[in-house]
């Protein structure tokens, strides 16, 4: 029951991730405002996703004891960067079908998604993090353990 609850934790976080992803495209400036907005509204907004996502991440690895917590973290990553490229091709593809620009009646419709320097630059981020932590975990082996002289007299060798 408590690697089930985990799971499900690390499902919850690896949506934020994916969410965190998906609101790095966010460009602001197509919005219709008379102003633009100030350079700390696209943070505030990223951050503010990766809160509820680090606070599931936390209670997730709680549950399982923060027992291979690197591999844990790397995959949530891993799997939410996949999670958002895949989303990001499947729009890509359905932008390039004629007939589905025919019915936007406005074909800016995804302007608002066009900042794709810090969109791919997130992306890479969780991407290279998860993978870093997992290859990191891979590499830990147990110590092993310590011998007391005393014992180490008594041993017959």
């Amino acid at each position: 029951m408590r690697k089930v609850l985990s799971i499900v934790f690390y499902v919850i976080a690896g949506f934020f991730v994916y969410m965190v992803c998906e609101m790095a495209f966010t460009n602001l400036g197509t919005l219709p405002s008379k102003s633009e907005p100030p350079l700390w509204v696209k943070p505030a907004i990223v951050g503010g996703f990766s809160i509820p996502g680090a606070i599931a991440l936390v209670i997730g690895l709680a549950i399982s004891r923060f027992q291979n917590w690197k591999r844990d973290i790397g995959i949530v990553f891993v799997s939410g960067v996949g999670v958002t490229v895949f989303g990001v091709l499947m729009i890509v593809c359905i932008l390039q079908e004629p007939e589905f620009t025919k019915m936007l009646s406005n074909n800016n419709s995804f302007a608002m998604f066009s900042d794709f320097v810090s969109g791919v630059s997130c992306i890479l981020l969780f991407l290279v993090a998860g993978i870093v932590l997992i290859m990191s975990s891979r590499k830990e082996e147990p110590a092993p353990p310590i011998i007391s002289e005393a014992q180490e007299k008594q041993s017959p060798e």
